[in-house]
């Protein structure tokens, strides 16, 4: 009870600042600035942006789990294998590993991971909330193809956006990195191969101060727009030959 009184007087004091600053026309200091409120008007600090970085470098397991805690969905599992990467061990259908300990602040994400597969058509996923919501889905075909799709929840199938685009040939060991940003119509969604570093540069559409590889800038995703999700995490179709990745890194672009 006295911390709930507390905490109802500290929000009383931020929201009383904001006014007066409202109406002096200055700005607010920086602890009302830097305070968002959550579910129950709990007030949390900040809206620091969030990344991570993850290389499996761990004793075998059956566990996905190293330097993040992972969560294995639809009905997948994924283990951390002898050589320190994460590898596909079930054959399931749309396998997917989210990192969801690990929430994002922003809509604006990357994700870059070493693809140590080829076949199988593995990929990422970025906005994801739930296994009963929507996300983006970016997928590589074969022979350099990347297509980006939307899912409506974990269990439902593909729907593509635009048209496949391709990177050249992806070799095993490659790195490549992806970044959306934008919403709705706006929503613009980039792939490099190999870049340079652990994170784009500030505003997501260079990286290593190169442009993309390809990207999608003038696609319209329509009813497939995903505008929120706070996760990242790794996606593989089917699984013939044991998807395998490492060495991964994401979050919020700067």
């Amino acid at each position: 009870m006295k911390l709930i009184k507390i905490l109802t007087a500290f929000i009383a004091l931020i929201s009383f600042q904001i006014a007066a600053a409202q109406w002096l026309n200055v700005p607010p200091p920086a602890e009302a600035r830097n305070l968002m409120v959550v579910g129950g008007g709990v007030p949390v600090a900040g809206s620091s942006k969030v990344s991570f970085t993850e290389d499996w470098d761990c004793v075998a397991s059956d566990s996905p789990n190293c330097d993040e805690t992972w969560t294995e969905r639809n009905g997948s599992d994924w283990d951390i294998n002898a050589s320190s990467q994460i590898e596909l061990i079930t054959n399931t259908t749309n396998s997917f590993l989210i990192n969801e300990s690990k929430a994002l602040t922003t809509t604006s994400q990357y994700i870059k991971v070493q693809f140590l597969t080829t076949m199988d058509y593995p990929g990422v996923v970025l906005r994801y909330t739930n296994t009963t919501s929507h996300f983006y889905q970016i997928e590589f075909q074969g022979s350099g193809g990347f297509s980006w799709s939307h899912r409506a929840s974990v269990g439902e199938s593909a729907t593509q956006i635009g048209t496949t685009l391709d990177l050249g040939d992806l070799s095993i060991e490659d790195y490549i990195g992806f970044v959306v940003i934008g919403t709705g119509a706006d929503t613009d969604l980039y792939i490099w191969k190999n870049p340079t570093g652990a994170a784009p540069d500030a505003g997501g559409t260079t990286w290593g101060s190169a442009a993309a590889d390809i990207s999608w800038t003038a696609v319209d995703p329509g009813a497939n727009a995903v505008d929120s999700g706070s996760y990242v995490g790794l996606f593989s179709w089917q699984n013939n030959s044991n998807t395998k990745f490492d060495n991964l890194s994401a979050g919020d672009v700067p």
